[in-house]
């Protein structure tokens, strides 16, 4: 379990540093600076993965799943 979380803490370190060298890169071509860039970068990411869908549909999926194992086959239409 602790290998897990260190390589998901890795992971997250590997891709904020690529997304800041990324950000610099873009900031140096607009004139802006590294930490608007970094910013807009996020909020262009953040409609991409839309983690309140995700959970939503896991949480969708689960119960439909607990409901189909439950069910008596008079209500499996």
């Amino acid at each position: 379990m602790g290998q897990i979380s260190l390589f998901i803490i890795a992971l997250v370190i590997i891709v904020v540093i690529f997304v800041l060298l990324v950000s610099r890169k873009e900031a140096g071509k607009h004139g802006t600076s590294t930490g608007e860039e970094f910013v807009g970068i996020c909020r262009s990411a953040y409609p991409a993965a839309r983690p309140c869908d995700i959970w939503t549909s896991w949480k969708r999926r689960a119960k439909w799943n607990k409901s189909a194992k439950s069910a008596t086959p008079s209500r499996i239409v």
